[in-house]
């Protein structure tokens, strides 16, 4: 039985440790279409891609409650968000995780930027997420500026 709970504790910190990689090249979207795609906020709200891009340039950043990486940058979000929001909107994007869960995440941690909930994981396939936190720049014409790993790369190669 100890065996088997601490093969169970070792694949659990792989899978955590490979779902928070920050290793992964995904510059080859950077100057592809942005795909468009339609979620719901944790408050029942719509939130379609096309629609936003019309009026603000975006940022996606997709994450997970459980990804030290992801938790520790939202201070950093935070930050872009307020100092930015009137002309750039920025959109968290939660991956396969509980809505209940996700709720009590941002309300605790304060989150004020929209988050929505890709609850089977089909944005962040469509995005080439490969490991988290994936930060996305989109401009107002639906082009991807930036696609890695971190804000404060994506602030300083991405002039927003």
């Amino acid at each position: 039985m100890r065996t088997k709970s601490i093969l169970f504790i070792l694949a659990v910190s792989l899978l955590t440790f490979s779902a928070c990689s920050r290793a992964q090249d995904q510059s080859k979207t950077v100057g592809a279409a942005a795909p468009d795609f339609r979620l719901k906020t944790i408050d029942g709200e719509t939130v379609v891609l096309s629609e936003i891009l019309k009026d603000k340039k975006v940022v996606l950043e997709f994450w997970t409650t459980t990804c030290p990486y992801c938790v520790k940058v939202i201070p950093q979000i935070e930050r872009f968000y307020a100092e930015n929001r009137d002309k750039v909107e920025v959109i968290g994007i939660n991956i396969r995780e509980n809505q209940t869960k996700v709720e009590n995440f941002v309300w605790k941690n304060e989150i004020s930027y929209p988050v929505v909930l890709d609850s089977d994981g089909k944005v962040a396939r469509l995005y080439n997420v490969r490991g988290i936190p994936a930060v996305v720049a989109i401009d107002k014409t639906g082009e991807i500026l930036y696609h890695g790993h971190s804000m404060e790369e994506m602030t300083q190669k991405v002039d927003f």
